[in-house]
């Protein structure tokens, strides 16, 4: 059982795609969020995932819809529930620019 005031992360494998992501090709998943899990469902999980993966060390990034359904597998109708979820549960604040896609900034517990 882990204590909710530890921020420890988990480490995930990935593969940086953009400059400032880290350069080993791992990044760090919040513990608070790993034992939330089963509150959240897969769905907003996976999505959370990827954003994180995205993100970087800045915390922002702007994948398009298109892509996180590829990355995630998901339909556009159920990535819109699942930013709906994170951002109910202040994990994501989602911008919107027009003609350009979205800005996330995700909370990091």
């Amino acid at each position: 059982m882990t204590d909710s005031s530890t921020k420890t992360a988990i480490a995930i494998h990935s593969i940086p795609d953009r400059p400032d992501a880290p350069s080993n090709g791992w990044f760090k998943f919040p513990n608070d969020i790993a034992d939330q899990a089963h509150k959240l469902g897969p769905n907003a999980v996976i999505v959370y995932v990827v954003l994180l993966r995205h993100a970087g060390q800045r915390n922002g990034c702007w994948p398009s819809v298109k892509r996180l359904c590829q990355t995630t597998g998901l339909s556009r109708r159920t990535l819109q529930r699942a930013f709906r979820k994170l951002e109910s549960l202040r994990l994501i604040k989602r911008s919107r620019r027009e003609g350009m896609t979205n800005v996330y900034d995700l909370t990091i517990p």
